[in-house]
């Protein structure tokens, strides 16, 4: 049993690949050690890059106190892929779509004293992002079966995720296996206690070293910034389960971490073979790859996967940047054009691809085509309003071609959002540049249900 998947997943892994892991260009922003607060263990926070395919972006970079908290609420979103552990390990019920929320809603309110009826009920919303409604029908199962462990572990996800510590860890604290560790340690997590939550994770792997569970407690403990202690874990699950695709990427998250790109590399690239399906190793790959050999080995991964997925726009996304990293401020048609070309395609398999399209822009202002550029940035813009860097890129591209207005405006956007995100206070809501949750195939959370206020299940005592 794991922690079942919520909404914020995707968030989770858009921000990890493609802001925390890696950025798009060889601007590298030095992190901050810190303050001291943090287990002696840590290394010094990753790296930060800004994005755009060829030319720096934003030179001012970030405070230093910035780049600490941005690493840390990074590292603190790493921890919602432990609660996918992807869509095929969750039971048949977290895996429903949203169009059979009327179906669940009303088994519950017609079978109000059916066990199995609210335990789906309740599964389904901690699947889809409604915590508080998830609590209630669980807690309904749970009084309808008290002795049945794992509602009870289900139940204390619930309410962990709907903030609710104390009952969490009262649930919790019932039981003794893996699983009732792994969200003792997330209480402990949440409330700051690192070294009781890294106990709990290390006793909950100690009972069950199986690959899905050393994946999940591998990525709390990476969450907690304990970086070395996350690869320590992941280096042995990786010895015992080698086939694992989810413990190579998750081992190569955490030597990335660890500014071990060569070794993140080989991991990533394991983990890209053991699975061919998962986007997120090659997306990683394609981000973080800087070395002329890294560059050399992830080319090929990307165009097969390109060539091999016509629809996709993350695959072409992918291709469009390790391209541009393998020439970088190179001309000429042989070079640029199949770089235009896989830009172009994500776009067409996704319109909206925001990310793909500030990508564009970049493209065809570094090879002198200032109109297009402006087109595309502007698009990227109206798409995804809140990215600072954007802004930046936009007001760079209005002053080239003598809109100093247009300029002026752009700057002053780019200045109150960096403003925000040097507060910290965007860096845990920003989705992955524009590519919607379901882009890497992880799903995103259901709309409210009115009829579940009409005809309210009945309150727990």
């Amino acid at each position: 049993m794991r922690r079942i998947v919520n909404a914020r997943v995707a968030a989770a892994l858009a921000l990890a690949a493609l802001s925390g892991f890696g950025g798009l260009v060889a601007q590298t922003v030095s992190a901050s050690n810190g303050s001291g607060s943090q287990p002696e263990q840590k290394k010094p926070a990753p790296t930060f890059r800004a994005a755009g395919i060829q030319g720096n972006i934003a030179p001012s970079g970030y405070s230093g106190g910035a780049r600490e908290e941005e690493a840390r609420q990074v590292a603190s979103l790493v921890v919602d892929l432990k609660a996918a552990n992807y869509a095929d390990e969750l039971s048949g019920t977290a895996k429903l779509s949203c169009d059979r929320q009327p179906e669940l809603l009303h088994a519950a309110l017609t079978e109000p004293s059916s066990f199995e009826a609210n335990l789906r009920l309740g599964l389904f919303y901690l699947r889809h992002e409604s915590p508080a409604l998830s609590v209630k029908y669980l807690s309904l199962a749970r009084e309808l079966k008290p002795a049945d462990v794992a509602a009870q572990l289900y139940l204390a996800n619930a309410a962990l995720e709907a903030k609710d510590y104390a009952t969490a860890s009262r649930l919790a604290e019932q039981g003794t296996g893996a699983e009732a560790h792994n969200v003792k340690g997330s209480v402990e997590a949440a409330r700051g206690d690192a070294d009781a939550a890294l106990t709990d994770f290390k006793q909950s792997v100690a009972l069950d070293p199986g690959a899905n569970n050393v994946f999940a407690a591998a990525l709390s403990v990476m969450a907690l910034g304990l970086f070395t202690d996350a690869e320590r874990m992941l280096v042995s699950g990786t010895a015992a389960h080698p086939d694992s695709a989810r413990l190579w990427l998750a081992r190569g998250m955490a030597e990335t971490l660890q500014e071990d790109r060569k070794q993140a590399t080989d991991s990533l690239l394991r983990a890209a073979t053991l699975d061919p399906r998962d986007l997120l190793a090659p997306t990683l790959l394609a981000t973080q790859a800087e070395s002329a050999a890294d560059l050399a080995r992830v080319l090929p991964l990307a165009r097969s996967l390109a060539a091999a997925r016509p629809g996709d726009a993350i695959a072409h996304y992918d291709y469009a940047l390790v391209l541009a990293k393998t020439n970088p401020g190179a001309t000429g048609a042989q070079t640029n054009a199949p770089i235009e070309a896989e830009l172009h395609a994500a776009i067409d398999a996704q319109p909206r691809f925001a990310a793909a399209h500030f990508q564009l822009g970049v493209f065809y202002m570094d090879t002198g085509d200032v109109k297009s550029g402006i087109a595309e940035l502007s698009e990227a813009v109206r798409l995804d309003p809140e990215v600072a860097e954007w802004h930046y890129r936009l007001s760079r591209a209005y002053r080239r071609d003598q809109q100093a207005s247009a300029a002026e405006s752009e700057m002053q956007s780019f200045q109150k959002l960096k403003a925000k995100s040097d507060s910290g206070a965007d860096v845990a809501t920003k989705l992955l540049d524009g590519i919607t949750p379901g882009a890497l195939g992880l799903g995103a959370s259901c709309p409210a249900v009115a009829a579940d206020a009409v005809r309210p299940a009945q309150e727990p005592n």
